[in-house]
């Protein structure tokens, strides 16, 4: 996987976005206080990552990962790590 520069923020948002349901670029504005621009762009990252399908005909996105998973994959990639 290429080295990709991620927003200091985007472990945060990835984690309100998978709990709240909610993967608004408005929404992640409102809940982390930052600028639309910039909550765009982590909801960009999040897709890159395939946190986020792209965005459908009426810019819905669903969310492509669940919690659980999420924090078993972390684990399993610090194991590895080591």
């Amino acid at each position: 996987m290429p080295n990709i520069q991620l927003d200091e923020l985007y472990n945060e948002a990835k984690q309100i976005i998978i709990n709240d349901k909610n993967s608004s670029a408005s929404y992640l504005q409102r809940q982390l206080k930052i600028s639309w621009d910039r909550a765009n762009k982590i909801i960009e990252q999040l897709e890159n990552m395939t946190i986020l399908s792209k965005s459908n005909k009426k810019s819905k996105r669903k969310i492509l990962i669940d919690f659980k998973i999420d924090k078993l994959i972390l684990k399993q990639r610090k194991i590895k790590k080591k």
